[in-house]
C-alpha cells in the first residue's frame, strides 16, 4: 500500500535541508511512502530584530507549524529538536529521534582556526543569539564584547564583516555543508550545548500510527535515551529560551553521564550526575534529580557541601542500614575506615572519589587531625562526602570530634546512626549483652586512652555487674584482665574476645579473667576485637548461629559475570561462606543488534531465549523500541532453564517452552519434535554462544544481544576452598587469565556442558550440580563439607 504524507518544516535554508535528509532516510526505510514539503512561517522568523530572550514566548519556531500538524494540513513535522518547548502539545507525540549530529556550539571567525578558547584575541567582539552562549563564554573569558544576533545561519554568517566571530550550532553548519567554516569546537565542559542540540524531531499527530511508524523507522535508540534525559531536565527545570539553560546526555555502555546548567541573566550553575539508564524512563528519572539537584542547589546555602557521618556496622554487609547505603550511593567523596566493610565501596557510584582514612589501631593511614581537614576540604559546593565510619559514629568512633569541626566551620553534616559491634558483634558471637539470669545491664568502655591517660573507674566497672564490653581494647587486654581483678572482680569470671565479628573470618576464644590474656596469646588473637566480661560468656556455645552455618569457615570463589554474580553470592554468603568474586568475563550489551530484528517480530513463529542476560537485554531493547510484551502474542517463548523461564516473567511472559534438562541439547530435542520446515525461529543469545539450534528443520535467525568479554585482572584465589564455575565461557574466560596455574580448590561445575569445558582444559570436576541451577550448585557444596 503506497502512503502519501505531507510534511511541514520552516522556510529556512537549514530547515529545508535537514527535513530533506530526513525524508531520504524515511524513503530508505519506507520505499512505497511518497513525501512532499511544505513551508510554514513561524513567529519566530517573522521577528528577526528583537533577540530571543527578549520576546518572551515559548515556541517561537513551532506553534504555527504544531497547528497546521494537529488540523491535518500536514502529517508529519520536521523541527530543530532544540526549538521544542519541553511540554508536548497535547493531541500530538514526538517519535523516537533518528541520530543526533554533533551537538557542540562551533565559533566561526573572519579568519583561520583557533586550538583553544584562549587563543581567541583580547576584547575581540563575539556574537551569538543565546544567553546560555553569553554567559558561559563570559564566564571563560570575562574581557570579550559579546553581542546580540538574529537571522538563519546564512544570514548570521553575512554579519560576519561586523564582528570578530560568531557562535553557532556545529550540527547547523555541517547539515548545511558549511563545517569547512568552523574555527573552533567548544568542548561540552566549556560550552554546554542546549538540551537536544543536533537532534532533530519528528512530530505526528498521536493518533497517525502510520505516519507515527514511518518516523520510528529511522530512530536511534541511543539517541532517544539521550534526548529523553536532556528534555526530562528541561521540563523540570521549567527552561526555554529566556532563561540559560543547557543540558548533555552522554550514555555509555549502561551509564547515562549528565551536565546542565542554569541560571539567570548574569550568572549560572553546572551540575553533573550519572546513572545506570537502559530504559526511557530512567533517563528521564535522570534527567528530573538533576533538575531537583540543581533547583536546591540555587536555593542552598552559599556553602552547599554536606558531609555524612555514617556508621556502617560491625562488617556484615546486611547489617548496613538502608540510610547508610542511600549516602554511599549519592556520595562524591567517601573517606573510609578499614573496619568498614569494603564490600561497602562496590556501591559507591563510579566517579565516586575513595580516600582511605586507614584507622586500625596503631597503623592510621590519615591522623584524626588530617581526616578532619580532608572532610572539611572536600565539602566544597554541591559535593557530597560520606564519612564511612565502622559500627556506630558516636561509639568510640570519634564521630563527635568530627561532627565538632565541621559545625565549628558551618559545614552541614548529617550523622547516620550504624550497629555498633560492641552488641551486633557479640550477638552474632552468640553473647547476649542483657539476659534476665545473668545481666540487667551492660557498659561499654573504651580499651584504647588517649597515652598517659587512664579515666576508668576501675573500682566502679569492678563492682557494677552487668555485662562489660571493651572496645579497642586487645592491646591493653592484660592490663583490663589485672585492674578488674585488683579491684574485686572474681578471677573466674567468664570472659571472651571476638575477631572480625559478623564478618567469615569471625573467631571467638574463651576464657576467665585469670585465663584470657593466656589465651589469647596462644591463638595470637589481634586487632580488631571485642572483649566481654561477665556471666553471659557462658551462653555462648548454647546460642551461637553464625559459626554454626554451614559454609562458615570456607572460602569460595565465584567466576560469574559481576552483573549476574549477586544471586549466588548471597546465597553462598547467608551460609557463612566468605565469597571471593572473581568475575572471568563481563557482559556487554549489544541492542543495535537487535533493533532490525524487533521491526519484523511479528513474522517468528518461535522465540528461543538462552540466558537471563539475552532476555533482560532483549525487553529493554523492545521497551525502548516503543514497544511492550504485545508484540509478542503470536509467537511460542522458550527459555533453556527454569532461571532463564523466571527472567521472562519479570517481564510478564509465561515459557511456552523449557525443555527438562537447561542446555542446548535438550533444548534442541524438544524444539526439534515440535517446529517444521514452515517455521521460523529467533534465537536470542550471546556472540560467542554454541550453534546447536541452528541445526533445527526450521528456518533460524540468530541474533547476538551481548558479548562476553574476559576480564582482565583477578584477585588471589589461593585460600579458596571452592570455585564455582556456571557456564562455559566462565571456564574459558578463567583460562585465559589464570594460564594452566594449579588450582588447589575444588571445582564446582553446574552442568555437563561446564564440565566439559573443564576437562577440555585438563581440569578435574570435583564437584557437579543435580541440575543446571544456582539452588543446586550451592546444595552440593554444602553437602560436600
Amino acid at each position: 500500500m503506497i502512503y502519501t504524507f505531507t510534511v511541514g518544516t520552516r522556510g529556512s535554508a537549514l530547515a529545508i535541508a535537514q527535513t530533506k535528509q530526513i525524508i531520504a532516510l524515511m524513503q530508505q526505510q519506507n520505499p512505497d511512502a511518497t513525501f512532499s514539503i511544505k513551508i510554514i512561517q513561524t513567529k519566530g522568523d517573522a521577528i528577526t530584530e528583537i533577540p530571543l530572550d527578549k520576546i518572551g514566548d515559548k515556541g517561537l519556531f513551532v506553534s504555527e507549524i504544531e497547528h497546521q500538524l494537529l488540523s491535518g494540513q500536514i502529517d508529519i513535522a520536521i523541527h530543530s529538536y532544540k526549538d521544542l518547548p519541553s511540554n508536548i502539545t497535547p493531541g500530538l507525540i514526538i517519535a523516537h529521534p533518528p541520530a543526533r549530529a554533533p551537538r557542540q556550539d562551533a565559533l566561526v571567525l573572519r579568519d583561520g582556526t583557533i586550538s583553544s578558547l584562549d587563543a581567541i584575541p583580547r576584547n575581540a567582539t563575539i556574537a551569538t543569539g543565546s544567553l546560555r552562549r553569553k554567559l558561559q563564554l563570559l564566564h571563560h573569558r570575562p574581557d570579550l564584547n559579546v553581542v546580540p544576533i538574529r537571522g538563519n545561519i546564512d544570514t548570521r554568517l553575512k554579519k560576519l564583516s561586523d564582528v570578530d566571530g560568531i557562535v553557532i550550532a556545529a550540527a547547523g553548519l555541517a547539515r548545511l555543508d558549511l563545517a569547512h567554516k568552523i574555527s573552533y569546537l567548544f568542548p561540552e565542559d566549556i560550552l554546554v550545548p542546549a538540551a537536544a542540540q543536533g537532534a532533530i524531531a519528528i512530530q505526528c499527530r498521536a493518533t497517525d500510527t502510520t505516519a507515527i511508524a514511518c518516523a520510528n523507522s529511522i530512530s536511534d535508540s541511543t539517541t532517544a535515551l539521550e534526548v529523553s534525559a536532556e528534555r526530562a531536565f528541561l521540563s523540570a527545570i521549567d527552561g526555554s529560551c529566556h532563561i540559560p539553560v543547557g543540558a548533555t546526555a552522554h550514555l555509555i555502555d549502561d551509564t547515562m553521564y549528565l551536565k546542565a546548567i542554569f541560571g539567570n541573566t548574569t550568572t549560572f550553575i553546572t551540575h553533573s550526575a550519572e546513572a545506570h539508564v537502559t530504559t526511557e524512563i530512567q533517563a528521564q528519572a535522570l534527567g528530573i534529580a538533576t533538575a531537583r539537584s540543581v533547583l536546591a542547589q540555587i536555593n542552598a546555602p552559599s556553602h552547599a557541601g554536606m558531609v555524612y557521618l555514617v556508621g556502617a556496622g560491625p562488617g556484615d554487609p546486611g547489617l548496613l542500614t538502608l540510610k547508610a547505603l542511600e549516602c554511599i550511593q549519592k556520595a562524591d567523596v567517601i573517606v573510609y575506615d578499614k573496619l568498614a566493610n569494603p564490600a561497602f565501596l562496590a556501591s559507591a557510584k563510579p566517579s565516586c572519589k575513595l580516600i582511605d582514612a586507614g584507622k586500625v589501631s596503631a597503623n592510621h593511614t590519615l591522623t584524626q587531625d588530617q581526616i578532619n581537614e580532608t572532610l572539611a576540604a572536600n565539602a566544597q559546593d554541591d559535593v557530597v562526602v560520606t564519612r564511612l565510619k565502622g559500627g556506630d559514629p558516636y561509639v568510640f568512633g570519634r564521630g563527635a570530634e568530627e561532627a565538632e569541626y565541621l559545625a565549628e566551620r558551618g559545614i552541614p553534616f548529617e550523622v547516620v546512626p550504624g550497629i555498633t559491634s560492641a552488641i551486633g558483634g557479640l550477638c552474632y558471637a552468640g553473647i547476649p549483652v542483657t539476659h534476665r539470669n545473668f545481666a540487667s545491664s551492660f557498659h561499654v568502655i573504651t580499651g584504647h586512652q588517649k597515652a598517659n591517660s587512664d579515666t576508668i573507674n576501675w573500682p566502679a566497672l569492678a563492682t557494677v555487674g552487668g555485662t562489660l564490653i571493651f572496645l579497642m581494647g586487645i592491646a591493653n587486654l592484660e592490663s583490663i584482665c589485672y585492674n578488674l581483678i585488683t579491684h574485686g572482680l572474681a578471677t573466674t569470671t567468664p570472659a571472651a574476645i571476638v575477631t572480625n565479628a559478623t564478618t567469615p573470618h569471625q573467631q571467638i576464644v574463651i576464657g576467665t579473667l585469670a585465663t584470657l590474656t593466656n589465651i589469647a596469646k596462644s591463638n595470637a588473637v589481634t586487632s580488631p576485637g571485642i572483649i566481654v566480661v561477665g556471666d553471659v560468656v557462658s551462653l555462648q556455645n548454647q546460642l551461637d548461629f553464625f559459626t554454626k552455618k554451614p559454609l562458615f569457615g570456607k572460602t569460595i570463589v565465584v567466576t560469574r559475570a559481576r552483573s549476574q554474580s549477586s544471586s549466588l553470592s548471597t546465597a553462598l554468603a547467608d551460609l557463612g561462606a566468605h565469597v571471593i568474586e572473581a568475575p572471568a568475563f563481563s557482559i556487554e550489551p549489544h541492542p543495535d543488534n537487535l533493533l532490525a530484528t524487533i521491526k519484523s517480530i511479528d513474522s517468528y513463529d518461535f522465540i528461543a531465549f538462552t540466558s537471563q542476560n539475552g532476555v533482560e537485554i532483549f525487553f529493554e531493547t523492545l521497551f525502548a523500541s516503543g514497544l511492550d510484551a504485545r508484540s509478542l502474542a503470536h509467537a511460542q517463548i522458550t527459555a533453556i532453564g527454569s532461571a532463564t523461564a523466571s527472567k521472562l516473567q519479570q517481564y510478564g511472559i509465561h515459557a511456552d517452552i523449557i525443555p527438562p534438562k537447561a542446555n542446548s541439547e535438550s533444548l534442541l530435542a524438544v524444539l526439534e519434535s515440535i517446529v517444521t520446515p514452515a517455521h521460523k525461529l529467533l534465537l536470542v543469545t550471546a556472540t560467542n554462544s554454541r550453534d546447536l539450534l541452528l541445526n533445527l528443520s526450521c528456518h533460524v535467525d540468530k541474533v547476538c544481544a551481548y558479548a562476553t568479554v574476559p576480564a582482565t585482572t583477578m584477585p588471589s584465589i589461593a585460600a579458596a576452598d571452592y570455585i564455582t564455575f556456571t557456564c562455559s565461557s566462565a571456564v574459558e574466560n578463567f583460562m585465559a587469565i589464570s594460564g594452566n596455574a594449579n588450582i588447589i580448590a575444588k571445582t564446582v561445575s553446574i552442568g555437563n556442558v561446564t564440565s566439559a569445558a573443564l576437562q577440555k582444559y585438563g581440569l578435574s570436576i570435583d564437584l557437579q550440580a543435580a541440575t543446571a541451577t544456582i539452588a543446586d550448585l550451592v546444595d552440593t557444596i554444602v553437602n560436600d563439607v
